[in-house]
């Protein structure tokens, strides 16, 4: 189904973990565009979350650019006939989060400390308070002043 034409010398784990990435990029984009012919070009990302996906419907010319240092390889998914449209997807996979990265990642709707027993008896009820909490904050910031901007000497 895909085929592998380079693939940068990495160690054991790494290329473990790069293989499984890429089939989980391949299984996306097989879902998204299931009859066209798709091209990956993968490369290594630099951040740890984001992969910074781009697209580009119709046919496909390397440029320099394309192969720099950060380029692992690239793999193609024939589609469902041989006239098919070729999509490639140009996709970093996100490197591996440092121990100081992982600790910070907590999802951003994850609830607050003090409120994750309430947040497990009622989602609800977690939101209610978040809610009336902001509304609070918002009410003791005050409101803006309305002033008029200084007119220029001419008008």
């Amino acid at each position: 189904m895909t085929s592998m034409t380079a693939l940068a010398p990495v160690g054991e784990e790494t290329a473990q973990r790069i293989e499984r990435e890429i089939q989980e990029i391949v299984a996306i984009y097989s879902r998204l565009y299931p009859t066209q012919a798709l091209s990956f070009l993968v490369y290594q990302g630099k951040d740890p979350v984001w992969g910074a996906p781009v697209v580009t419907e119709g046919a496909f010319t390397f440029q320099p650019e394309h192969l720099n240092a950060e380029f692992l390889g690239q793999v193609d998914r024939p589609g469902a006939h041989p006239g098919a449209p070729v999509v490639t997807v140009q996709v970093s996979i996100p490197r591996k989060p440092l121990p100081s990265e992982s600790r910070q990642m907590d999802a951003p709707w994850s609830p607050m400390r003090r409120l994750r027993a309430l947040y497990r008896l009622s989602p609800l009820a977690y939101e209610t308070v978040r809610y009336q909490a902001e509304m609070q904050r918002k009410r003791r910031a005050g409101g803006h002043s309305h002033q008029p901007l200084p007119r220029g000497e001419g008008s």
